[in-house]
């Protein structure tokens, strides 16, 4: 069985920093927010209205499992922002 490298070691460091699991989903959720934020940029960047990427960033609030997954301890929530913030800094760049 594999498991993401990044993920236990973020979750162990909230643990030792606040002694609970408290930090870590406040973390979660913070990363959350941060991945619609880097939707919305991204889809402005290939639409280039902000209607277009308004509309696209609240489908992405909308979906059930994303408004659910920060609240849990599953590794997604770090790969979408991770994976989105990799996407955006490479627009970025081109």
């Amino acid at each position: 069985q594999t498991r993401t490298p990044i993920f236990p070691l973020f979750l162990s460091l909230g643990y030792g920093i606040s002694g609970g699991f408290m930090l870590p989903i406040f973390l979660n959720i913070l990363i959350a927010v941060a991945t619609v934020f880097l939707v919305f940029e991204g889809a402005l960047y290939f639409s280039k209205n902000n209607k277009i990427a308004l509309a696209v960033a609240a489908l992405y609030v909308l979906l059930f499992y994303r408004a659910y997954a920060p609240n849990l301890f599953l590794a997604d929530t770090l790969f979408n922002f991770l994976f989105t913030l990799f996407i955006f800094y490479f627009l970025q760049g081109s």
